[in-house]
């Protein structure tokens, strides 16, 4: 399974655009195709539409979708029923983040992270999807037991090579 993109092309993170999307989302994916992106990151649910109609709109605009943000929490709970649009999508690789709420993790929980993302990277892996970690820069900034944070969930989840996922540009 190949996840790279075609060479030059970087995604937009629909994130940015969470607003027009909620507005116009036949609009929004279209403007972003016309100003030069092939593929777009997820963010967030599929909503009212169905992952088929996501397709068709998303074919219609040339886009790709090259990865979705998920909750760790969810994916974990449920995978098959939360991959299933995504195969429909064509969308193969699933980033998370730190579990919700957001709060300050002891060194122990971020111990306990990487191994549950790396427990998950299996079962993601045997269906065709790719699991990423999406980290935010204070993760790569704060130090717990000596070590910067994303070192901790690392040694854990390192078995499935699992891919980082930056917000931001992190030392």
């Amino acid at each position: 399974m190949s996840l790279a993109l075609h060479p030059g092309a970087i995604s937009l993170q629909l994130h940015s655009v969470r607003e027009e999307m909620e507005r116009d989302p036949d609009s929004t994916l279209s403007a972003i195709a016309e100003i030069g992106y092939g593929a777009v990151e997820w963010f967030g649910e599929l909503g009212d539409r169905s992952a088929s109609e996501w397709r068709r709109i998303l074919d219609r605009a040339g886009l790709r979708v090259s990865g979705a943000h998920l909750s760790l929490t969810e994916l974990e709970q449920d995978p098959g029923t939360r991959l299933e649009p995504w195969q429909t999508i064509g969308c193969h690789l699933l980033a998370c983040s730190a579990p919700e709420p957001l709060r300050p993790l002891s060194g122990d929980e971020w111990d306990d992270l990487g191994r549950r993302l790396d427990l998950l990277a299996y079962p993601l892996h045997a269906a065709g999807f790719a699991l990423a970690y999406h980290h935010h820069v204070v993760e790569c900034l704060l130090e717990v037991r000596g070590g910067v944070i994303v070192q901790l969930y690392a040694r854990h989840a390192g078995r499935q090579q699992l891919p980082r996922q930056s917000s931001a540009v992190c030392p």
